[in-house]
């Protein structure tokens, strides 16, 4: 594409490494205008993208019998520079955050993936009988995802931990949300956070990221 010029737009970690990274100058895509969009994007459309950036911060998960998307590793890497230290160095903390991340979800639309499509994504909680017990080893197992992953947040660059930390208080405040109901409530509505709270979560973020106290 004209836009690149020379410059290259994925690139791999090592020869032997199979996965691709979008490479990044100043912590963006090298496809993004000044106004940060895509130039794929708006002159040809969001199907005519590569596929790893139509499902972008997503990547395609096989477990041998069903595919799912899980929240990949390229935006750590656009975060850091392409810096290959600090990217091996923070890509357990990245992993946990993706893990919280897709946890909460599941466990936020149990009632529409069990009840309404059969899907389980959690390997020996039987729904039919969904215990406190049960619901309370899940979160334990969310808890220690967020609290490893906090420790991976706080050592992101000033620029790119203001978006990552305000995702993390939202998920946060879902997943306290979500602690709080009873097994029945969840296999009977999807538990949201309101407008309101979440703009109070917002100004909370950024007051604690300009004041460095996260």
């Amino acid at each position: 594409h004209p836009w690149l010029g020379d410059r290259k737009p994925f690139v791999r970690l090592s020869p032997e490494d199979n996965a691709v990274f979008l490479n990044s100058e100043s912590g963006q895509c090298l496809f993004l205008d000044e106004d940060l969009r895509c130039v794929l994007h708006r002159e040809y459309g969001p199907l005519e993208k590569p596929g790893i950036c139509q499902q972008f911060p997503h990547v395609r998960l096989e477990d041998g019998e069903r595919t799912r998307l899980g929240v990949g590793l390229m935006c750590l890497y656009v975060f850091l520079d392409g810096n290959v230290d600090m990217y091996e160095k923070l890509k357990p903390y990245a992993r946990s955050l993706g893990a919280a991340f897709q946890k909460v979800n599941f466990l936020r639309d149990v009632s529409a993936d069990y009840l309404q499509l059969n899907r389980v994504y959690f390997p020996g909680v039987d729904f039919n009988r969904f215990t406190p017990e049960m619901k309370a080893r899940i979160e334990e197992d969310i808890a220690n995802d967020f609290r490893h992953a906090y420790l991976g947040i706080i050592q992101l660059p000033l620029k790119a931990r203001f978006g990552v930390y305000l995702a993390y208080k939202y998920y946060l405040s879902l997943f306290r949300k979500i602690k709080r109901v009873q097994p029945q409530r969840i296999l009977e509505e999807r538990i949201r956070i309101p407008n309101y709270a979440k703009a109070w979560v917002a100004t909370k973020a950024v007051i604690r990221t300009q004041l460095n106290i996260l």
